[in-house]
């Protein structure tokens, strides 16, 4: 019986040392199963205290009642912050979800809708200023045409990918649709947002994409103005974009308040 009994206080030991770290570690189990292997450890011990007489019986079985209820408390009270921590992470997915392009990885409307317009007027309060880049894929409807779409949505990662670089960390990278990205640049003047967006196109010019139709982007930059609507700091920063296409293409385009002038102006 000592054997036998040692034995499984051993091997309920081991067992809940493993579920802890099964469940600090993978967080892939409920609480409620290291709780239990708990409960069966100090079962064993307290037999095994039982067969030495270092307690009597009838301790041994108020002390392991004790246990199996404190064990239950534990384990309901753990499983409801467990559960919530489960659901509050699934909703945080969910929410990460609703704001991303699941092609590209980047930002999507939804996210320009609900946080970037808010974060625009905070800098207004704070005096501070910020620019919009405004581009889009030169020819791309050539691409999804002589190579197909499959081919087209390489393009499109490929170019978000090298765009997330081309950007600092602060700055908001975001798919608009189809070809077209926006580019949110806080507290930043039109001049270094200038320089910025030359980057991002030279480096996309740059890229071998192993088709032989060009890959290049056009930008349109404007600087927010004090009290400006996201709206119409979009249109001033969409008007440049179109002046850039207008041109040539390939080619970043400066804004002015109604006015868009070429960079080297």
């Amino acid at each position: 019986f000592f054997i036998s009994s040692f034995t499984a206080s051993l091997a309920y030991t081991y067992i809940f040392f493993i579920a802890i770290y099964a469940y600090i570690a993978m967080d892939r189990i409920p609480i409620w199963i290291p709780l239990a292997t708990f409960l069966f450890m100090v079962s064993a011990f307290l037999s095994n205290a039982t067969f030495f007489g270092v307690i009597t019986y009838n301790l041994s079985i108020d002390l392991i009642a004790y246990t199996a209820t404190l064990t239950e408390a534990v384990v309901f009270t753990l499983s409801i912050f467990y559960y919530l921590r489960i659901q509050h992470r699934e909703n945080a997915t969910l929410k990460e979800q609703v704001m991303v392009d699941h092609l590209t990885g980047l930002k999507n409307r939804y996210y320009l809708d609900h946080f970037v317009k808010k974060k625009l007027d905070a800098l207004d309060t704070e005096g501070k200023t910020a620019s919009m880049i405004i581009l889009d894929i030169d020819h791309f409807k050539k691409v999804n045409d002589e190579y197909g779409h499959d081919v087209g949505d390489r393009v499109l990662a490929t170019v978000s990918t090298i765009l997330s670089g081309a950007f600092r960390k602060s700055d908001v990278v975001a798919r608009l649709g189809g070809e077209e990205f926006i580019v949110l640049l806080y507290d930043t003047p039109l001049d270094t947002a200038k320089i910025l967006a030359e980057r991002a196109r030279y480096l996309i010019a740059k890229e071998q994409f192993d088709i032989e139709v060009p890959v290049t982007i056009s930008l349109g930059v404007a600087e927010k103005e004090s009290t400006e609507s996201f709206n119409d700091l979009y249109k001033r920063a969409d008007d440049a974009l179109y002046q850039a296409k207008s041109l040539g293409r390939n080619q970043v385009r400066l804004a002015t308040i109604g006015v868009a002038k070429n960079e080297g102006s």
